[in-house]
């Protein structure tokens, strides 16, 4: 092939190439540019975003002692900060060990040792409480709640509404389940599942209406000023969820 051929071949094969390249550019185009027009958008929308104002409550002037980002709700059991009127199940595989105080909310804590099960099944009840018709309906929401740690396997929960099955650890966790009152008879109970020989601590039982739970508060009829978070923080960004940390929040005192 002589010259002036070979450089015609090389001009037409350049000249394919380059309309390949150009289609290929030209199908992409819409494609790229929707990517650019939808990126551009959601930068407007994130900028453009009406500001959120979180709030936290906490019983200290740095937000640290029991934050929280809920209000707290009163307790519809009686009793629960000192167990005035828990009933011991003092029979067979069960042994109330000792009543310790929390150091941070001064709430006594139960802490209970079994070796086996008890003669009724429960080793703790409280059915003197305040859940009557004159202050909850039956079939209203209603969220129980506690705290508890230990080892073995054990049923608690709001007598003829729900029980719950819990498997406990070494620290505290707050176990809690939404439902709907079912009678006025049931007692706030805590028993042995399926372990013999288990060991736990428990504290901060609480009946509230509605579906959250919220920090642990007396009763209407027991609580005093100082139950009540006395420190509000707030601070505002664009994100729905609020921040844990307590430094982010701008803190006052409640009036």
């Amino acid at each position: 092939m002589d010259q002036p051929t070979t450089s015609l071949a090389m001009i037409a094969s350049a000249v394919t190439l380059i309309s390949t390249v150009f289609i290929i550019f030209i199908t992409a185009l819409p494609n790229i540019g929707t990517s650019v027009v939808n990126k551009v958008s959601q930068t407007i929308t994130n900028t453009s975003s009406p500001p959120i104002e979180h709030t936290a409550y906490a019983f200290s002037a740095d937000g640290t002692d029991r934050f929280s980002t809920t209000y707290p709700n009163l307790n519809l059991l009686t009793g629960t900060k000192n167990f005035s009127n828990i009933q011991p199940n003092q029979g067979t595989g069960f042994s109330l060990d000792e009543m310790l105080s929390d150091p941070v909310t001064q709430n006594n804590v139960i802490h209970v040792k079994t070796t086996g099960y008890a003669a009724s099944g429960k080793y703790l009840a409280l059915s003197n409480h305040n859940i009557t018709s004159n202050t909850i309906n039956i079939g209203t929401v209603i969220t129980v709640s506690m705290k508890a740690k230990g080892t073995g396997n054990f049923n608690w929960g709001l007598e003829t509404s729900k029980i719950q099955n819990i498997t406990l650890t070494g620290d505290y966790v707050t176990y809690s389940y939404t439902t709907t009152l079912q009678s006025y008879n049931g007692a706030f109970v805590f028993y042995s599942a399926n372990t013999v020989g288990g060991e736990f601590w428990t504290k901060d039982w609480k009946v509230e209406l509605n579906s959250v739970v919220t920090p642990w508060m007396p009763s209407a009829s027991e609580a005093q000023s100082t139950d009540w978070p006395t420190y509000v923080g707030t601070y505002t960004d664009a994100l729905q969820t609020a921040s844990t940390d307590p430094t982010k929040y701008f803190w006052s005192k409640e009036n």
